[in-house]
């Protein structure tokens, strides 16, 4: 019943500066995709398509919730490299 969500501590420090890694990771975008989906790396196309796809639908929504949140997440920031480097055996 009760599904577990990560939890993400904000550091208000880490935000005023200009350093844009997080926990080890290119950026927030990057570690959110890793932690969220804890991905196979051929899972990453099939991850990558589905967000785009869905921040699409959440940008084109009559809803402002739906335009709200498409414009907090930034696909253009995930490091994808990254990502399927960190899943090379």
């Amino acid at each position: 019943m009760g599904d577990s969500y990560p939890t993400c501590n904000l550091n208000p420090e880490k935000m005023m500066s200009n350093d844009t890694t997080y926990n080890g990771w290119r950026n927030q975008s990057t570690w959110l995709v890793n932690l969220w989906f804890t991905p196979s790396s051929s899972d990453l196309e099939w991850i990558r398509e589905a967000l785009e796809e869905r921040v699409g639908e959440l940008a084109n929504s009559e809803n402002k919730i739906d335009n709200f949140l498409s414009d907090l997440i930034d696909l253009q920031a995930i490091d994808w490299n990254e990502l399927a480097k960190h899943l090379e055996p």
